[in-house]
C-alpha cells in the first residue's frame, strides 16, 4: 500500500478491542474537512467509509462508526494581545472506528485483527484506487452484488461459495427491498454455480415471478405433505401437549413412552438396529391416539369394584386438541398425508427437495404460504433439519 503524506487525517487516542478512537487534524469550524488522493477529494469522517490504521508495518482496514466535534480556540501568538472572539474558533473532530480486517503484504484485504496499533498510529483516508486493490481477489468469482455505498463508483463482490456455506441475514424495514435483494443474489449465484442447489422457503408466497421456470422448481408445501411422523418428539410435544396443564407432565411421559414402542416396531419391520423417538419412521397417528385413549379411560380391580387408573382423565384436553386438529382441513397435509404415509415415502421427499425431482432446477421454492401459522415454524425446522441431514450424510 503507497504511502501518502496527503491521505493522514488524524492519529489514534484510544484502542479497545471493537473500537477505535481518532482525533483528526484540526480545521476550520463548519469546515468539512476534505483530502485530496490523485483526483479524488474524500470527505473525512463520513460514516460508513473506510480508514487505515498505520503503525510500522501494520496496516488494519476500519469503518468510521461514529463523528463528534467540539470547538477551541486557537492559542494567542507570543507578543499579541487579543480578546477571545477576534479568534476564529477550531473544530476538533473524533470519529469512532470499528476495525474489519487487515492488509496483508500484497496489498490484499483480510479478514480479521491479529495485531492492535497503540495510541499515535496514525489514521489514513483509503481512496477508490486502493479500495479496489484490497478487495480485487473477490472479483475472481465474478459475483457482483451492488455497489459500495460510501463509494458508489466501486462494485462490490463476494465469494458465492462461504456466503452460502454460512449464515448470513438481509435486514430491512417493511418495503426495504430484502425479498428482492434475496432474488437478486440467487439469481447471480446459480449463473455462477450451476452445479448448485438453494432451497427457499417462500413464507408470503412472492418468489413465483422472480424466477423463471428454468432456474426455480416451485413446490407447495400442503400439496407435496409434510407428514407427522418426520416430526422430533419435542416438536409433536409442543404440537399436541400444552406444558401449562397440571397434567402435562404424566401426558409427556406417556406419550413418550408410547411413541418409542410404536417406533421401534416400525424400526424392526425396516430392519433398523436401533431406533429413538426422534427416528424419521412412520408409525400411525391413529394406532397412537388408541393407546392414549385407552390409558385414558382405563379402570383397575379395586377391594370391591374397578377405580379409575392413575391416569384416568388426565389425557382429556390432550384429546380433545389432537380431535380438533385431525378434523380441521388445513392441518391435512401434515395429520392426515396421503402420499407419505409409509416409511419408504421419505426418499422421494427428500429427492424433491435437494433438487433431484423432477423437472430439475437448481433452486427449490417451497411455498409455505398455505400452512397454518401455528405448524409453520415446526414446518420450517423439518425441512431444514431433512435437506441438512442429507448432505451430512451423503457421500
Amino acid at each position: 500500500m503507497p504511502e501518502d503524506s496527503s491521505s493522514l487525517i488524524g492519529h489514534i487516542l484510544d484502542v479497545q478491542g471493537a473500537m477505535f478512537t481518532a482525533d483528526l487534524r484540526e480545521d476550520e469550524e463548519g469546515v468539512t474537512p476534505t483530502v485530496t488522493i490523485g483526483d479524488e477529494d474524500i470527505a473525512v469522517g463520513r460514516l460508513g467509509s473506510y480508514v487505515r490504521v498505520e503503525q510500522g508495518a501494520l496496516r488494519i482496514v476500519a469503518i468510521v462508526a461514529r463523528m463528534t466535534e467540539r470547538e477551541k480556540l486557537p492559542p494567542t501568538p507570543a507578543g499579541e494581545a487579543g480578546a477571545d472572539e477576534d479568534r476564529e474558533p477550531l473544530a476538533l473532530r473524533t470519529i469512532q472506528l470499528v476495525p474489519v480486517g487487515s492488509v496483508n503484504a500484497n496489498g490484499e484485504f483480510e479478514r480479521g485483527v491479529s495485531a492492535y496499533p497503540t495510541t499515535g498510529a496514525e489514521v489514513h483516508a483509503i481512496g477508490k484506487n486502493d479500495l479496489a486493490q484490497m478487495f480485487r481477489r473477490f472479483q475472481e468469482r465474478g459475483y457482483d452484488v451492488g455497489a459500495l455505498s460510501s463509494t458508489p463508483e466501486l462494485r462490490v463482490h463476494l465469494d458465492p461459495s462461504p456466503l452460502f456455506g454460512r449464515h448470513c441475514a438481509i435486514l430491512g424495514q417493511t418495503w426495504a427491498g430484502k425479498s428482492w435483494a434475496v432474488a437478486s443474489l440467487l439469481q447471480k449465484a446459480v449463473c455462477l454455480m450451476p452445479r448448485a442447489h438453494v432451497i427457499l422457503l417462500d413464507l408470503h408466497g412472492e418468489y413465483r415471478k422472480a424466477f423463471s421456470e428454468k432456474q426455480a422448481r416451485f413446490i407447495n408445501a400442503v400439496e407435496i405433505e409434510m407428514p407427522y411422523w418426520l416430526m422430533t418428539y419435542g416438536e409433536l410435544c409442543d404440537l399436541l401437549i400444552d406444558r401449562t396443564e397440571f397434567a402435562a407432565h404424566n401426558q409427556i411421559s406417556f406419550f413418550r413412552e408410547t411413541l418409542n414402542i410404536l417406533k421401534q416396531a416400525e424400526g424392526k419391520k425396516l430392519g433398523l438396529p436401533r431406533t429413538t423417538v426422534d427416528t424419521p419412521i412412520y408409525f400411525s397417528l391413529d394406532a397412537l391416539r388408541s393407546k392414549i385413549k385407552e390409558e385414558n379411560e382405563r379402570m383397575v380391580p379395586g377391594a370391591t369394584k374397578p377405580v379409575k387408573g392413575p391416569m384416568y382423565g388426565d389425557f382429556d384436553r390432550f384429546l380433545m386438541r389432537l380431535d380438533s386438529r385431525l378434523n380441521d382441513v388445513r392441518y391435512d397435509f401434515l395429520l392426515k398425508p396421503r402420499l407419505r404415509n409409509t416409511s419408504g415415502s421419505l426418499q422421494d421427499l427428500l429427492r424433491g427437495f435437494v433438487g433431484l425431482g423432477a423437472p430439475r432446477a437448481p433452486i427449490t421454492v417451497i411455498d409455505l404460504s398455505p400452512v397454518p401459522f401455528d405448524v409453520r415454524p415446526t414446518v420450517t425446522a423439518q425441512i431444514g433439519r431433512l435437506a441438512f441431514e442429507f448432505n451430512y450424510w451423503n457421500p
